[in-house]
């Protein structure tokens, strides 16, 4: 099981802290795109109570409400290996939501690079790179 503290640590030393609070982390990863350019994108990482467990919520915007089709997006997002299209304010996130105690620190990191890409990806579509 992830401890939300150690969590924090090895987040701040692989990637270094955009937002660093008690229930909310951020981060940005950057990456390559497939023609050479490099992207970043960022990804919060949230902590709350549910079910009578520790919930961590992974989202990464990608655009805004108007930038895409919504039913197109909607019917994509069931194609989304993990995750689902939701909206947080006005801008269109990925979000992917666990209990803590089933993930290792490693499955949090490689959850946070997936979150990451699925909505880079999305975002390079409208040619953009704002998130």
């Amino acid at each position: 099981m992830a401890d939300w503290e150690a969590l924090r640590t090895r987040l701040q030393e692989e990637f270094g802290l955009d937002v660093d609070q008690e229930d909310e982390l951020a981060v940005t990863i950057s990456r390559d795109s497939a023609e050479g350019q490099r992207r970043a994108q960022r990804v919060m990482l949230s902590r709350y109570r549910a079910f009578g467990t520790t919930m961590v919520e992974f989202r990464s915007a990608f655009g805004e409400i108007g930038d895409y089709d919504a039913e197109s997006l909607l019917v994509e997002s069931l194609r989304l290996p993990v995750g689902a299209v939701a909206l947080h304010g006005r801008y269109l996130v990925v979000a992917q939501k666990d209990a803590l105690e089933d993930l290792s620190e490693e499955a949090v990191v490689r959850m946070l690079t997936r979150v990451s890409l699925l909505a880079d990806v999305l975002e390079g579509r409208s040619g953009s790179d704002r998130f």
